[in-house]
């Protein structure tokens, strides 16, 4: 036949068959075809006379679909999963962790054994036959070609091969069974009965649930599915600490959700992934909110590593890199880097409420997330920016971080803080079809990139980019070339920009530009200073800010007396008047000074920097409650490492009067004095 043809027909149906959000309805439909063909092939199921090898229970089509549905539920992220041939299925599935390795070579060991059985059985006469022969003699004859003494030896050693297959297959499909404890249409009495702390509060909602109001559940499959895992949802807010806070949040969750089949077919055939959404609806809005509008969110829990540490960032850029390198132009490129880091994003959100991981690694993390997004969208967009106006000879764009962003100590809510400079001489001009000079030309490319990091697309938005920290700030220009920039550090900028600058990290840019960009920042830090001079600016500095960004309560760590603004303007105060100790990571900073800081520092740093990493969690945006509900009080305990909320509350008093008392006696005039 034609095969370019047909790989032409392959190469356009393959998204659709390779989803990288899985419709687990799909999974159901094969999982009931197995079923179905259980029951067509009722004969030929057992062990013995007119067992087919094909289609009986523990035969070959169970270890062909085992190898496939595994491969469609990963295959869609994972294209090393994508083998045609069943043997190199199980095996690559086995390499990338997505089954055992020992039962995956169980599996294979039993599809060449049933094979090579099968192909016994056709030799004999020379037929199109799976079926062990019903007659004696032709059995006999099975076993002699098998090398085997009798038929009952073949038996035993089949049977030996199928169970292992039978019972791998049956608990990969045990998700089709019908639920056995469905809530009754009158679900009051139910309620009373099992769940009887909740029945007034669950009642009426299970009523607006199934009335049709709610647009995810309209269609007969949601309904279907979603009925099936009601009752653990019920009780997971019966187990709640407090139950009206996650059964609130469901029913606002359940409202948002663009369409439910496929997200509650996906929790019937993980049960554990319902425990996790009980405590995303109990603790942390911003996630139960994300996975409202993104239900695909979910499937990145699915995998055995959900709640182990992200890889570094070099191997987070690589795999980001890889999914991107597969895009169809800039703008599926910038959609596939808006999935991945929202699904990265939410995982370190899910091993936080968990208590999986350490907030200060968390962090970390996020900001590794955030440099992969960076160094794989850079080169798209100036490649696109490139086609009408060619690129800048000696030129290039170079991005520095600053901030939380720039010292690698990312929140959910944090925005970026970057200043885009360029290399080479401002005075050039692009080699395009539509020349620009220098200057204008990596402006305009600036603009682009904070547009593509930052405006929403099908897949949702990716970063807010606060770009305020440049060379005049908003009404300076939006790039500068690397000479204007260290001329303006030098001539121009106030204390607090290299204040703000101690913070600076290179993130995009080739080794000679990150040198050029690196050596003017430190020619800008390393200066020597009035120190009574600088000390009054920063405290005039930090005077303004208490009036116009005041605390919002107790809980701000960042900006209450002892916060961990006082903390930055401590540390930054002493690296400037030193001129030591200058780096983007706080917490380096800290430790390099040594000596020259206030002891405790380092452990008032760690605690204020945990706490504020989980409270942007369970409180959207930059709000700050000033108490949270038991559930939450929990999670913020076991994230703290403390014994119980109290023991939360001791250790941040014991921080911020730590960082006060730095503060008096490095920043205020009588500790200075003294």
């Amino acid at each position: 036949g034609d095969t370019a043809l047909g790989q032409g027909l392959l190469n356009r149906i393959r998204p659709f068959v390779w989803r990288r959000s899985l419709d687990w309805t799909a999974v159901r439909d094969i999982q009931a075809v197995s079923l179905r063909i259980r029951d067509h092939f009722e004969a030929g199921q057992k062990i013995g006379p007119g067992y087919d090898l094909e289609r009986g229970r523990g035969g070959i089509r169970e270890i062909e679909f085992f190898a496939q549905i595994h491969q469609l539920i990963w295959g869609g992220r994972a294209p090393e999963l994508r083998c045609p041939a069943t043997l190199d299925g199980l095996a690559a599935l086995a390499v990338a962790g997505r089954i055992d390795p020992v039962e995956a070579e169980r599996l294979a060991a039993s599809y060449r054994a049933l094979r090579t059985l099968e192909h016994r059985l056709q030799m004999r006469r020379d037929e199109q036959t799976h079926s062990v022969p019903r007659l004696a003699a032709d059995r006999a004859a099975v076993a002699a070609l098998s090398g085997a003494k009798s038929w009952a030896a073949v038996e035993a050693r089949l049977l030996a091969i199928t169970e292992p297959v039978a019972t791998a297959y049956d608990r990969l499909i045990a998700a089709a069974a019908p639920e056995a404890h469905a809530i009754p249409a009158d679900a009051a009495p139910w309620l009373k009965r099992h769940h009887p702390g909740i029945a007034r509060l669950a009642a009426p909602l299970i009523t607006r649930w199934r009335t049709g109001s709610i647009r995810a559940l309209r269609s007969e499959p949601a309904r279907e599915a979603f009925e099936t895992v009601l009752p653990a949802l019920v009780a997971g807010i019966a187990n709640a600490a407090d139950p009206p806070a996650p059964a609130t949040r469901l029913d606002g969750f359940l409202a948002a959700l663009p369409q439910g089949a496929q997200f509650f077919a996906l929790l019937k055939a993980n049960p554990r992934l319902i425990d996790l959404l009980g405590h995303l609806l109990g603790v942390t809005p911003v996630l139960a909110d994300a996975l409202a509008r993104d239900p695909a969110l979910f499937d990145v829990m699915l995998s055995p590593d959900a709640f182990d540490p992200l890889p570094d960032a070099d191997a987070l850029a690589a795999e980001l890199g890889r999914f991107a390198a597969a895009a169809d132009g800039l703008e599926d490129i910038l959609d596939r880097v808006r999935r991945w880091t929202g699904e990265k994003r939410f995982q370190l959100g899910a091993q936080l409420i968990e208590g999986r991981t350490d907030p200060l690694v968390a962090a970390r993390a996020l900001s590794d997330v955030a440099d992969a997004a960076l160094l794989v969208i850079t080169p798209a967009v100036v490649a696109d920016f490139a086609r009408k106006h060619g690129h800048v000879a000696g030129g290039e764009a170079v991005i520095l971080a600053l901030g939380r962003y720039g010292g690698q100590a990312l929140t959910h809510a944090s925005d970026l803080d970057l200043v885009y400079l360029f290399s080479g001489s401002h005075e050039a001009v692009s080699d395009g079809d539509t020349p620009l000079p220098a200057t204008l030309y990596f402006n305009r490319l600036a603009a682009r990139l904070t547009a593509a990091l930052s405006v929403p697309t099908a897949a949702g938005a990716l970063y807010e980019v606060d770009t305020r920290l440049r060379p005049w700030g908003a009404k300076g220009m939006l790039a500068l070339s690397i000479a204007s920039f260290a001329r303006y550090q030098a001539s121009e900028a106030e204390s607090w920009e290299h204040m703000a600058l101690t913070g600076a990290r290179v993130v995009i840019g080739s080794p000679p530009a990150r040198a050029a960009a690196e050596a003017a920042i430190a020619a800008s830090l390393d200066r020597a200073r009035n120190a009574e001079t600088l000390r009054r600016e920063v405290t005039a500095m930090r005077a303004d800010i208490a009036s116009a960004k005041p605390p919002k309560g107790g809980f701000d760590v960042k900006l209450a007396p002892g916060g961990l603004v006082d903390l930055e303007f401590v540390v930054h105060f002493v690296q400037l008047r030193d001129r030591a100790g200058f780096g983007p990571n706080l917490a380096t900073a800290i430790a390099t000074l040594g000596d020259s800081l206030p002891p405790g520092l380092a452990s008032a740093h760690a605690t204020l920097t945990r706490f504020l990493v989980l409270l942007r969690l369970v409180a959207p945006g930059a709000s700050v409650p000033a108490g949270f509900p038991p559930a939450v009080e929990a999670m913020l305990a076991r994230g703290m490492g403390a014994a119980n909320f109290a023991d939360v509350v001791r250790q941040l008093t014991l921080a911020k009067a730590a960082v006060r008392l730095a503060f008096n006696q490095i920043l205020t005039a009588k500790g200075a004095e003294s």
